[in-house]
Formats: structure tokens, C-alpha cells, sequence
């Protein structure tokens, strides 16, 4: 039986990390966290690029900034995802090669739409990444993240709220265009839902797909 892949996704603040925790365990699924800053080399110099301690790497041109998170999730597909899969685990991943909506989005017009195209073929089929099963966006306004992490130590992207707020744009439009990715309503009334009642209606999206029966 062929394991899956499922993401889940949100921009910064989202709440992203909570909903894995808790996703992995209620599956008991296999856990993968992106950037693995403790795992490999390449992670670690992810973690040196968001903290800017090579510069500001969000001026760097996305073809080229891309790419250490990119070969950080290809390593781990080549050294343990994909037999992981194969052998039917299910892995949940926090964040993965989707969390480049983020730099698709920055551009406009023309470059957007170039960049977009090469990048999807480039780790998809050049480099053979598989596409996730599924995609958990989870839909949390940007001004409401915002308020979340003002007392987090932030890193470059974080402390971007123009660069945030085209990649919930973003990710809004890949689950309004693509059939792996649902958006998780995280509000109700202007209100942030809790911990629990965002995981209830991340259930009810797997339960949906017959995934998870209640």
C-alpha cells in the first residue's frame, strides 16, 4: 500500500506547527519538519539565510533563494521519504517545496507567472520530488498572525508583512486552482478558532477524502 504525503501550510504565525503536532499524532504518522535545521547541512545554512546572517537573502533573486530549501527536501526525499511512502507511512510534513508560494508571489505579472512555471517543473519533474497528496493551508488573516508573533524572535521573512501578505494571497489562489491543496477556515467573525476546533475542521477534510473516519 502506497503511504501519503500531506502538508500542512500557513504563513508565518499561522499556527502551522501546532496543527502538525498534532496531525502527526492523531495519524501516527511519520513527522518531517522544513527546514531541517538540525538534520543536515544544508538545513543549517537555512536557518543562517532566515536569521540574515548571509546577507538579506530576500533581494536575492527567488531562482537562486530558493534553492537551499529545495535541496534540503530533496535530500530528505532521496535518504528517507520516499522509502518511508513506498512502504505505505504516512508523513506529515511541516512546510515543504509549496512553502515557495511564498517566493512566487513576491514577483509580479510576467516574472511571477515565468517563475512559477520553472519552478514547479524544476522540483517536480527535473528533480522528481513528489507532489503532496494533500495540501492544509491554513487561513489565517495576516493582520491576525502579525499580532501573534510580535514577541517572537523574528527572522527575515517574518518581519516582511508586505512579503506575508502576497504569499496569503498566494496560497488562497493555489486552493482555489489546484485539487491537493484545501484551505483550513481558522476564523469565525473576525475571531481566531482555537487550537481544537481548527483540528476538527482539518478532520472533517480528511474524513471527506475517507482518509479518516470518525
Amino acid at each position: 500500500m502506497k503511504g501519503k504525503l500531506i502538508v500542512v501550510e500557513g504563513i508565518d504565525g499561522s499556527g502551522k506547527k501546532t496543527q502538525w503536532r498534532t496531525l502527526v499524532k492523531k495519524l501516527k504518522a511519520t513527522e518531517v519538519d522544513f527546514p531541517r535545521y538540525k538534520q543536515s547541512m544544508v538545513g543549517k545554512l537555512c536557518k543562517r539565510l532566515l536569521l540574515g546572517k548571509e546577507g538579506d537573502f530576500q533581494k536575492t533573486t527567488p531562482y537562486l533563494s530558493a534553492l537551499p530549501f529545495v535541496v534540503d527536501q530533496y535530500l530528505w526525499w532521496r535518504e528517507e521519504g520516499k522509502e518511508l511512502i513506498a512502504k505505505g507511512r504516512w508523513v506529515i510534513a511541516n512546510r515543504y517545496v509549496t512553502s515557495n508560494v511564498h517566493q512566487i508571489y513576491k514577483l509580479k505579472g510576467k516574472k511571477r507567472q515565468e517563475f512559477g512555471k520553472w519552478f514547479w517543473k524544476f522540483v517536480y519533474q527535473e528533480l522528481g520530488l513528489p507532489q503532496p497528496d494533500l495540501v492544509l493551508f491554513l487561513d489565517v488573516a495576516p493582520r491576525v498572525s502579525r499580532e501573534l508573533i510580535k514577541k517572537k524572535n523574528k527572522d527575515k521573512a517574518e518581519g516582511d508583512w508586505q512579503y506575508q501578505a502576497a504569499a496569503y494571497r498566494g496560497y488562497r489562489q493555489m486552493c482555489r486552482q489546484k485539487k491537493n491543496w484545501a484551505l483550513v477556515p481558522c476564523m469565525a467573525k473576525n475571531r481566531l478558532l482555537t487550537k481544537d476546533e481548527i483540528h476538527d475542521r482539518i478532520e472533517k477534510i480528511l474524513t471527506q477524502k475517507k482518509w479518516l473516519t470518525q
